[in-house]
């Protein structure tokens, strides 16, 4: 597992020496060692769209989008299997507008950034490729991403994923294969096993960071690969596309396969995107390494 190389904004990320900033730091796009889960990547569930706010129709109210924690959008064709409305697929307007709409999403503009979600609270529990996307609500998937190589779906697999590591990276526009079958009992195994390793590690408000921790990474402290929220219920798209990778704090189980954590950034010896891209921030790779703390601050961070 990756060495930390620096602090999780603006606080010590473990009990380990660190600096108090970690700038300059560019994202890191391919991230190895990920979790072998993917939830989706939010979208703006807020804003209205005429028709599809329940306005009143003669004797029915049309369906309201707002706010109401699915992706929405309206039925289309799929003529070329990719999960996405493309220009001249047919579609049902049901607000007769002559428009083809959905609700947006963008991996940036309406996605989990590091700037505005660092500490953000998830709750991170399972579904499947039935259910339309929801925030938190994951899919068990196979590793490597699809078109990296064959995924290995066996259960001795999976749970190697989540207490060792998957060595061949995930970047953006990999594509994930959805488990085919239950993981519930496993997945909830593995989760508490996490939290159990480091068990005085915790969540700090004041420096938005984990305290606490025995390990210079802690355990708790997974890096999950988030897809595109528009793909997973398209009837016949068995596939997720990763649009970035975070960094979340497991901080209490609250049910089976189901805990509570936050959003956090995460400093790390990785490969950095080029070519402007840029995935959220949550994982970050810093070119001045880190000023050691005081003494005095490694030892506080014990008591």
């Amino acid at each position: 597992m990756w060495a930390v190389a620096a602090l999780v904004a603006g606080g010590a990320l473990s009990s380990s020496p660190a600096s108090a900033q970690v700038a300059p730091c560019v994202d890191v796009c391919r991230v190895s060692c990920v979790k072998p889960i993917s939830f989706a990547d939010r979208w703006d569930d807020a804003t209205g769209i005429p028709g599809y706010m329940g306005e009143q129709s003669g004797n029915k109210r049309r369906p309201d989008w707002r706010n109401n924690a699915h992706y929405d959008r309206e039925e289309f064709t799929d003529a070329d299997g990719n999960g996405l409305h493309d220009p001249g697929e047919a579609y049902v307007d049901g607000n007769m507008n002559g428009t083809y709409d959905a609700e947006l999403y963008d991996p940036l503009l309406t996605g989990y950034a590091a700037g505005p979600d660092l500490g953000l609270e998830l709750v991170l529990h399972p579904g499947s490729t039935f259910d339309a996307p929801a925030p938190g609500q994951y899919l068990s998937v196979g590793l490597p991403p699809v078109n990296k190589g064959t995924p290995d779906m066996t259960s001795e697999s999976y749970r190697l994923a989540w207490s060792g590591c998957a060595p061949i990276p995930v970047e953006p526009g990999d594509l994930l294969q959805p488990s085919p079958s239950a993981t519930t009992g496993p997945t909830n195994q593995e989760m508490a096993n996490q939290i159990a390793q480091d068990p005085n590690a915790e969540w700090d408000d004041a420096t938005q960071s984990v305290i606490g921790s025995l390990f210079a990474l802690s355990p708790r402290v997974w890096f999950v690969p988030v897809h595109d929220p528009r793909i997973p219920f398209v009837s016949g798209a068995p596939r997720l596309i990763v649009r970035k990778a975070v960094a979340f704090f497991a901080e209490r189980m609250v049910g089976a396969a189901q805990v509570r954590g936050r959003l956090l950034r995460v400093a790390i010896a990785g490969e950095a995107c080029t070519g402007g891209v840029t995935t959220g921030g949550f994982i970050v790779t810093c070119p001045v390494p880190a000023a050691e703390s005081s003494w005095g601050r490694v030892k506080a961070t014990y008591r």
